[in-house]
């Protein structure tokens, strides 16, 4: 059975979204954002700038340390695209942040990396983060 949001502005049960036939034009249609930003966090480093902007503000300088081996350029990208989502800003004297979106949106990933936990073959110790959030400096 496909998955469509009914009326997600006024319908509060996901059972309610359920249905067995998805017009053609529901993915141009009310599907579109959510499918706009799947491409953004499907592009290599969206995930982790998130992950390691849920920690608070940084500056250019502290994700690129804090993240690996990106690069400047594409971090750069990242960040732009992040943006233009409505997910990050930059915040002047303070460095990039999430927004509000931004902030819910980590939530649901943090909530997917314990769902995932709980799967089977799942490495139950990896030294990631506890229930309390991300680990500092990871």
């Amino acid at each position: 059975m496909q998955q469509l949001p009914h009326d997600p502005d006024h319908d509060d049960d996901p059972a309610a979204w359920r249905t067995d036939e998805v017009p053609p034009d529901a993915w141009t249609g009310k599907l579109a954002p959510l499918l706009a930003l799947f491409d953004v966090l499907g592009r290599r480093w969206s995930l982790r700038v998130i992950w390691e902007l849920q920690k608070g503000p940084a500056t250019f300088r502290q994700l690129r340390e804090r993240s690996g081996d990106i690069s400047s350029s594409v971090l750069t990208d990242r960040l732009r695209e992040l943006r233009g989502a409505g997910v990050a800003e930059h915040r002047p004297g303070e460095g990039y942040a999430l927004t509000e979106l931004g902030c819910g949106l980590g939530e649901r990933i943090i909530d997917i990396y314990f769902w995932l936990r709980q799967q089977p073959g799942w490495p139950a110790d990896d030294g990631a983060p506890t229930d309390s959030g991300p680990t500092p400096g990871t």
